[in-house]
């Protein structure tokens, strides 16, 4: 994943994961900037389906890394009820 110019661009083989589930969804939400970097790493609380919009979520994977204009963390969170993954982002550039 890299985040360039305000945009979150998805690698092609993060996607690759999901070709084979025809039903599944991928939704890609921006976090609303609440806090520090910390608050976004420390309290997952506030997470939620993209889809459904329920809480009922689990963290499948979380990145950290450091481009050209900034700093970007990444969580994914998979659905427990639809089944559908959410991609969140944070940057200091937001």
């Amino acid at each position: 994943m890299v985040y360039k110019n305000g945009i979150l661009r998805i690698h092609p083989s993060v996607l690759e994961r999901y070709e084979d589930d025809e039903c599944m969804d991928i939704t890609v939400s921006t976090v609303p900037l609440r806090g520090s970097r910390n608050s976004f790493l420390d309290s997952p609380a506030y997470l939620k389906c993209g889809v459904c919009g329920k809480r009922n979520v689990k963290l499948i994977h979380h990145t950290a890394g450091a481009t050209f204009d900034g700093t970007v963390e990444v969580k994914e969170v998979q659905c427990l009820d639809c089944e559908c993954f959410t991609l969140y982002f944070w940057s200091d550039r937001m």
